[in-house]
């Protein structure tokens, strides 16, 4: 019997635990985003208020609309986790 292996079954050393230079390279970045990326610590993320100002109370109108709503509207949370409004049924 011969003891080399024959070629059909025999596999290059580059195959065996060497990556390929595609499977080393980290997806380029667009220039878009390399330009967020660098004014992201100026202006940080985006936020509805000034973060500074103390919490105020609600005020007259704020405090009916948000009831209102909650009256109104109800939250539900499908199966894949989707959150969707509906509103509410009318209890009776």
């Amino acid at each position: 019997m011969n003891s080399t292996p024959d070629s059909a079954s025999a596999q290059s050393p580059e195959s065996e635990s060497f990556p390929t230079q595609e499977a080393t390279q980290r997806p380029r970045r667009t220039r878009g985003l390399r330009l967020v990326e660098k004014f992201l610590p100026l202006f940080g993320p985006a936020q509805v208020g000034d973060a500074k100002q103390p919490i105020r109370p609600p005020s007259q109108a704020e405090q009916e609309r948000q009831d209102s709503l909650t009256a109104t509207l109800e939250r539900k949370v499908a199966p894949d986790g989707t959150v969707y409004l509906v509103e509410r049924e009318p209890e009776e």
